[in-house]
């Protein structure tokens, strides 16, 4: 059975070697098999994922790339969860009031949130987005997205009537360059044009006091005396409620207005107008339907480039209000009255939950009051909603069709925009529009617009959101000019993000209705396996041998021969039948494919999504180096500190470490186990002296080791085999302050004699004053009575921590650090290795090393030391454990040598220098002498325990190759190493968890042994002391 599964999540949309990829069980008996299934698999896959867009007659938007995707699939993750919709507001405004934080979190805004729903900073910034929509048959409704703020001086309110301006002119050039139709408009929302937005909630309370009784419910339809309000000169009627400032700001708004729509009409760009909250709507409503009055008559003799006497102005009608039905009613009325063209927005309405808090305080605060409705001016039901809106719609529908009857030439005419996310209402309209005459099915299938028609209706979704019904409308309608519009807004970043962030509050119904946050998380993720299906089916079409399955697909699958004399080619060999070698086929290898198994966990696609943006984060070096100064700011900033905790524990800390205690790791190392791979264990809490109230946490360190072992140990008495969880630790941790580790290095540097080894030296028997003996020529040296006295209380700690472990079994492993700290761990290692891997007939694990040291590729000096420790181990008759890695901390190693040729500096220069001496070890050391299977009375020069810490692929390879070269491995087939009985006892591989578990995977597919040959080093610590380990 053929099954697409991940263990974890990779890398996204970078083929390099540093992700999860593709690959299979190596059983070479299958290969064919698996072959055929896969090319099957990946056909298959391809066309379901192609049903996504199935019903639209399009083929789905290839020009999506996955970084978008990933971005879309981020950010409606993070609007589905509303406690942080709500305190977004705060969130923003703290961080922009820190220097550095403010930085981060405008560049983080800008490419999630910023780059999903605003189109530029500027209106010059839009014109690749709306002429590439205009491409794609769709419209732009062009919104300054900058709100008024009645604090800030400089008046931003002026400058917001300028920019509306600005944009009718800018939308007017725009489509003097395209052929018909002019579908770029521009919306206006009038309490960003006022000094302050409560001048029209109060022009809203005077309108509503003064309108004769009325059967329309709150806030009721606009009166002829709403209109005389602006007719009228400034103070020539009491207006109770509105002050001086009130009226003034009003007038003004109201001329500027009738300025940007005789610009608008002139230059042929419709204007919308927002509808808001109830308490603002009789005042916007007054202001439309004087507008309309003016601007949309047809003036057939006027220059406007608005064709069939369309209107200008259009306002907006939100269904879930319960005076709809009526308001509409009565616009249509007055527009038939006065004989202008009625435009029409008709939208659901996004201030739901507002509005029935707010019904709620008026209940409260009127007690007894009459005037105050018993119901919300809300339909408590989405049902209602979807009713009036449909009903409205097909009313609108309707009458236009009337309209264009030749023999009713009374009838008002509309122009309508369907603002509407809900796919089944759009097609309600089409089917309308077809029944009532407006549109016919051609023989393509596609609902044909009768002339003119496409200037009077249209649809229009938010940008950045349900893309793929935009997609639909503009692929069903055959027109003229675009059906389609994207509400897009625009403005500089930092002043937009207060906007992004009250939209999102005020527009929750949205985000969590139909078409919202949830569902474009799941039609981003949607897409993105689209294009994983596609892309697994591309590369299986790009290989050579061409097979035909059934239904006609082409597929062609490359087994390649594998010389039985060349092991190199193994790892590249299954890249190209199984998608190993180049580190993610389609998503970084978003699926792994494996033959004849039950036993694999799906992956799901959040755990890719966060690889995804962890890799990403990870990749820009100037975060990755301002990292803890970051996390420290923020853990200092209530709210903002626990924010930054959530976002780390669901991204960086899922992805590198395995929780939070020794207890919590236990279903990953048990998954581990299952999948024939070991743990390594690392405690990664560190002594931060700077930080108050942690001066003990070295002693808490030292308890946390010996319960790491107790643990492991537990872990194993649970295994059959061998014991394959280990435990790492990392000395520096576990003194009081590592300066007394750096301080006993210089000591021992200076003490020593005489040798050629490179700096940091090779340690020796004189080292081992610093445990024992007289403290008077240390002091002299520079130790302090402090120094001294925690070195040697950490030496006995190390010493209990030893004999734990080699009573339960569970390997140590010290972990290198940096070169001023080196000589002192030398020291600590080769103490303990001479004390505990010593073979003996006492204890029940005895036939391999206890304690393993590190050894650095990078560093010059470990040709020599690696010679030195082997000697010393033969001379004192002890099993020498050897930890192998290339080295971490090349950068801070050449800072303190800016020249790197020079001869003090402790690093090679070249990588290349690193990776051969790598090479040249890894072939020394597994050589048949040093790692025959172990006895007791074996000599001393067979005992060597070695792991090989690395991400490297080919030193992988080369190591296996070396094994069978020195008989300690044979091969099986073309693609199994099998290990000879004893040597993965004194052999294992490991990689850190969260990184490279392609190689990981390879290894334990390829190489066969009676116990795991990888191990994962697996960190673990609570989150708000492991963040340091994780990030610093």
């Amino acid at each position: 059975m053929l099954r697409t599964c991940t263990r974890r999540a990779p890398r996204i949309g970078y083929l390099g070697h540093s992700a999860r990829q593709l690959h299979t069980t190596p059983n070479p008996l299958r290969s064919s098999r698996l072959a055929l299934g896969l090319g099957a698999s990946a056909a298959g896959l391809g066309v379901a994922g192609m049903t996504i867009y199935a019903d639209s007659n399009t083929a789905p938007p290839g020009a999506t790339t996955l970084s978008s995707l990933a971005r879309s699939y981020l950010v409606y993750s993070l609007c589905s969860v509303p406690p942080l919709v709500n305190n977004s507001p705060s969130i923003l405004k703290t961080c922009s009031n820190i220097p550095g934080l403010r930085e981060l979190s405008e560049a983080v805004v800008r490419r999630t949130f910023f780059a999903q729903f605003v189109g530029g900073d500027s209106l010059p910034d839009t014109l690749p987005l709306i002429t590439s929509l205009r491409q794609q048959n769709m419209g732009t409704l062009l919104v300054y997205s900058v709100e008024a703020d009645g604090d800030v001086k400089g008046a931003q309110w002026e400058k917001n009537v300028q920019e509306i301006l600005s944009s009718v002119n800018f939308a007017g050039d725009f489509e003097d360059t395209q052929s018909g139709g002019r579908k770029t408009w521009v919306a206006v929302k009038l309490t960003a044009l006022l000094p302050s937005p409560d001048s029209l909630k109060r022009l809203s309370t005077f309108l509503l006091a003064s309108r004769p009784k009325s059967n329309v419910p709150y806030p009721g339809t606009p009166d002829v005396t709403d209109v005389a309000f602006f007719s009228k000169g400034q103070g020539s009627l009491p207006v109770k409620g509105l002050s001086s400032e009130d009226i003034t700001a009003l007038h003004e708004l109201y001329q500027s207005l009738r300025q940007i729509c005789a610009q608008a009409k002139k230059r042929g760009v419709r204007i919308t107008v927002d509808a808001e909250h109830s308490w603002y709507q009789p005042g916007i409503d007054a202001f439309v339907t004087a507008l309309s009055r003016e601007f949309n008559q047809p003036n057939a003799g006027s220059e406007s480039k608005i064709q069939n006497g369309q209107p200008v102005v259009y306002g907006t009608y939100q269904a879930y209000l319960r005076r709809t039905p009526l308001h509409l009613s009565r616009a249509m009325e007055d527009a038939k009255r006065h004989g202008y063209s009625l435009g029409v927005k008709l939208v659901r309405g996004a201030y739901h939950g507002q509005e029935i808090a707010y019904h709620e305080r008026r209940m409260a605060e009127s007690k007894s009051d009459i005037n105050v409705e018993p119901y919300p001016a809300v339909w408590l039901r989405k049902e209602e909603t979807d009713r009036c809106f449909d009903e409205a719609a097909e009313l609108l529908i309707r009458h236009t069709a009337s309209s264009l009857d030749p023999r009713r030439p009374q009838q008002p005419k509309l122009g309508m925009l369907f603002g509407t996310h809900n796919k089944q209402s759009c097609q309600k309209v089409l089917d309308c529009m077809v029944s009532s005459g407006l549109a016919h099915k051609n023989e393509e299938g596609l609902a044909e617009v009768k002339t003119g028609v496409e200037d009077m209706v249209c649809f229009g979704q938010l940008y950045g959101m349900r893309d793929e019904l935009t997609n639909w409308i503009a692929s069903v309608f055959k027109s003229e000019s675009p059906m389609a519009f994207k509400y897009l807004p625009y403005g500089a970043l930092a002043e937009v993000m207060p906007y992004l962030s009250r939209r999102a509050i005020e527009n929750q119904s949205v985000l969590s209705g139909e078409g919202g946050a949830a569902e474009e998380r799941r039609r981003a993720g949607d897409l993105i396996h689209f294009k994983k299906h596609m892309l697994c089916l591309s590369y299986l079409e790009r290989s050579s041998a061409p097979g035909v399955l059934p239904g006609g697909l082409d597929i062609r699958v490359t087994i390649p021969a594998t010389r039985s004399s060349d092991l190199r080619g193994l790892y590249k060999g299954a890249a190209r039948i199984i998608g190993l070698g180049t580190c993610a086929l389609s998503l970084s290898a978003i699926a792994t494919i494996y033959a004849d198994t039950e036993t694999e966990p799906v992956t799901s696609l959040g755990e890719l999504l966060r690889g995804y943006f962890v890799y990403s984060i990870c990749s820009v070096p100037t975060l990755v180096n301002w990292s803890p100064t970051i996390l420290e700011m923020c853990a200092s900033v209530p709210g903002v500190r626990e924010l930054s905790q959530a976002v780390v524990r669901r991204t960086f800390f899922a992805q590198f470490v395995g929780g939070d205690t020794c207890e919590d790791t236990l279903p990953l190392i048990t998954s581990l186990r299952e999948q024939n791979k070991g743990t390594l264990l690392a405690y990664s809490v560190e002594v931060d002296e700077n930080q108050g109230g942690r001066a003990d946490q070295w002693k808490r360190n030292v308890e946390e080791m010996i319960a790491s072992v107790e643990f492991a140990g537990d872990f194993e008495d649970t295994r059959k085999g061998s014991r394959k969880t280990w435990v790492a630790i990392k000395l520096s941790a576990l003194v009081p302050s590592a300066d007394s580790l750096k301080r006993m290095s210089k000591f021992l540097l200076k003490s020593r004699p005489a040798d050629d080894v490179p700096f940091p030296g090779t340690p020796g028997s004189f080292d081992m004053v610093v445990f024992r003996g007289v403290k008077e020529p240390l002091i002299k040296a520079g130790l302090t009575e402090e120094d001294i006295e925690s070195l040697r209380v950490l030496y006995e700690d190390l010493r209990t921590v030893c004999n734990r472990a080699k009573e339960r079994g569970i390997r140590l492993i010290f972990d290198a650090e940096h070169t001023w700290y080196q000589p002192g761990i030398d020291a600590f290692v080769l103490a303990l290795s001479r004390e505990f891997n010593k073979p003996s007939s006492s204890g029940r694990f005895n036939e391999q090393p206890l304690v393993y040291a590190t050894y650095q590729a990078y560093l010059k000096r470990t040709p020599l030391h690696l010679a030195r420790s082997i000697e010393d181990a033969q001379a004192f008759g002890y099993t020498l454990g050897v930890k192998l890695v290339r080295g971490a901390y090349y950068d801070k190693e050449t800072a303190e040598y800016p020249e790197s040729q020079s001869p003090n500096c402790p690093v090679w220069a070249e990588k290349s220098q690193t990776d051969a001496l790598s090479g040249f070890q890894n072939t020394i050391l597994t050589g048949a002498g040093w790692l025959g299977k172990p006895t007791r009375t074996s000599s001393p020069q067979t005992d060597i325990g070695i792991l090989f810490g690395t991400h490297n692929a080919l030193s992988c390879t080369y190591i296996l190759e070396n094994l069978v070269d020195a008989g300690l491995a044979h091969r099986s087939g073309d693609k199994e190493v099998v290990i000879a009985d004893g040597v993965e006892e004194r052999l294992c591989f490991g990689q850190l968890y969260g990184m490279r578990d392609d190689l990981t995977d390879w290894m334990v597919h390829t190489v066969k042994a009676n116990s795991p040959m990888v191990l994962k080093y697996v960190p673990y610590g609570a989150l708000a002391d492991a963040s340091d380990a994780v990030l610093g």
